[in-house]
C-alpha cells in the first residue's frame, strides 16, 4: 500500500453495505492507475468481482464498467503497459499527466511544495502517511484514489459500530478532499485519457469521471473544469485516431 496507518484500526467486521462499496470502487481505481507491471495486474485481476458487486449499486457504473472489462485480460497486459506508458509517460510531463499539481493556472512551479504540503495534510489528518516504498508523490491519482478507499473503509466501519461522531468527520474529510483535490482535477485529466484513448485506459477514465460526479452529488461538492489547463502545455490530438499507442519507446 502506498498510504501507511500511523494508528491501528479495527476494521474487520461486516461494514455498511453503500460506503463499502464506494471504498472497493477507490480502491479498485487505486490500483488500476499504478503502472501495469505483473504485480499490479494479478493485483487489478482478483479485484474484478468485487467491482461488479460494489458497481451494482451504481445504475450509471455498469455500462461503463461492462465496456471496459472487454478491454482487460492478463494476456493483454503487454498492450495495456504500451498503452500506460503512452499516455502517462515515465515523468509527470506526459501527455495526460497523472498527478494534480500538472493541472491549474499557467506553469507556476513556486506553488507546488506548498501544494504538496497541502495533499499530505490530508493524509495526516487521517493517521496516513506516505509509505517509504512509495515511488509516486502525494498528488499521483491511484495515492488519492487510496486515500478516499481508506476514508469510505472508515466510514463504513464507523457506521457498523454506530458511532455518529466518526462517521461526520469521515464524511467531513471526504467532501472537503473531493473539492479540494479529487473532483478539482478529475474532469481535465480524464478528458485528456478519454481524447487519446478508447480502449482500456479511455474506458477508465469515463468510469473514474461518472463515480466522481456521482460522489460529487453525494457529497455536495462542485467538480472542476474539464477545461481545466495543464501547466506545461501539452498538445492534444483532435481524436483518438491521432493517438499512436503502440510504443513503450516514445519520450
Amino acid at each position: 500500500m502506498a498510504l501507511d496507518k500511523l494508528r491501528s484500526d479495527d476494521a474487520e467486521s461486516i461494514m455498511e453495505e453503500s460506503s463499502l462499496a464506494r471504498s472497493v470502487i477507490y480502491k479498485f481505481f487505486s490500483y488500476a492507475y499504478r503502472y501495469p507491471d505483473e504485480a499490479n495486474i494479478k493485483c487489478l485481476d482478483g479485484l474484478w468481482e468485487g467491482m461488479d458487486s460494489a458497481v451494482s449499486e451504481f445504475e450509471s457504473l455498469v455500462p461503463i464498467l461492462q465496456r471496459l472489462k472487454e478491454h482487460f485480460d492478463i494476456s493483454l497486459s503487454p498492450k495495456i503497459e504500451d498503452e500506460y506508458v503512452v499516455l502517462f509517460g515515465h515523468t509527470a510531463q506526459g501527455s495526460c499527466p497523472p498527478f494534480e499539481l500538472e493541472y491549474g493556472d499557467g506553469g507556476n512551479d513556486i506553488k507546488k511544495p506548498h501544494e504538496l504540503s497541502d495533499i499530505s495534510a490530508f493524509y495526516s489528518a487521517a493517521g496516513l502517511k506516505l509509505s517509504g516504498r512509495a515511488k509516486e508523490r502525494v498528488d499521483f491519482v491511484a495515492i488519492e484514489m487510496e486515500f478516499m478507499n481508506f476514508l469510505c473503509f472508515k466510514q463504513s466501519f464507523a457506521e457498523e459500530k454506530n458511532d455518529s461522531g466518526l462517521v461526520d468527520a469521515c464524511n467531513v474529510l471526504q467532501a472537503k478532499f473531493l473539492k479540494d483535490h479529487l473532483a478539482r482535477w478529475m474532469p481535465a485529466f480524464t478528458r485528456r485519457v478519454m481524447q487519446c484513448s478508447k480502449e482500456f485506459y479511455g474506458n477508465l477514465a469515463q468510469l473514474t469521471l461518472q463515480f466522481v460526479l456521482d460522489e460529487c452529488s453525494k457529497l455536495k461538492v462542485e467538480s472542476g473544469s474539464s477545461e481545466l489547463m495543464v501547466r506545461v502545455q501539452t498538445e492534444l490530438p483532435e481524436s483518438c485516431n491521432d493517438c499512436s499507442l503502440t510504443s513503450k519507446g516514445m519520450n
